[in-house]
């Protein structure tokens, strides 16, 4: 079970690696949106594929107004990198839902919710800074 977690971490860190093993000229200064035209969908498609994929029923109550926002998306990492995704939005939903179930991910560890997490390293940097002299920590 353990490996192939391990795997699925890195087929999901391979857009990174492509990023960082790319000539600088073609990736410095450049923001990369990770993923294709094909899994680009509003909120209410993704909640329905995710139901689908997890084999739950989709139910849902709909509240506030309609998703007026704009999913047009420059997935560029395509013709710069050559990249594609190699999982679909159903694949990694059920990936995350399997580990969900059989407890390989805890959605309480605060790395699991990037904001959360991201506050924590502050946090963290803010404390170790706290405790140094010279920049040596005590």
């Amino acid at each position: 079970m353990w490996k192939e977690r391990v795997s699925k971490l890195s087929r999901h860190c391979f857009s990174r690696q492509k990023v960082l093993g790319t000539e600088p000229e073609l990736v410095n200064e450049q923001i990369f949106n990770v993923g294709s035209d094909e899994q680009n969908v509003q909120i209410f498609d993704l909640a329905k594929l995710v139901a689908e994929a997890c084999d739950l029923p989709f139910n849902y109550e709909w509240y506030g107004d309609c998703d007026t926002r704009s999913y047009q998306v420059n997935f560029k990492i395509k013709e710069t990198l050559n990249y594609t995704p190699n999982t679909t939005i159903k694949q990694g939903a059920k990936n995350v839902f399997d580990a969900l179930n059989d407890e390989t991910l805890n959605p309480d560890d605060p790395r699991m919710i990037t904001v959360k997490w991201y506050r924590h390293l502050l946090e963290m940097q803010q404390f170790l800074k706290s405790t140094e002299i010279d920049g040596v920590l005590l």
